[in-house]
């Protein structure tokens, strides 16, 4: 889904875009942020964007 706007309720953080992905559980996403195909390409999203990467867990 594309959205067509992005607006802080409350805040400051304006970011021009916003992507979710969704893992099974924590232990799933940490498994791919570390594994070295990811971390091959750390340098690359760093140079292509301003990046802020957050994990969340649904309660």
């Amino acid at each position: 889904m594309r959205a067509r706007s992005v607006e802080a309720l409350a805040g400051s953080w304006q970011p021009d875009r916003l992507v979710v992905l969704e893992f099974a559980d924590m232990a799933s996403l940490k498994a791919m942020h570390d594994s070295p195909d990811y971390q091959a390409l750390i340098g690359i999203r760093n140079v292509a964007a301003a990046n802020v990467l957050l994990a969340i867990e649904a309660a």
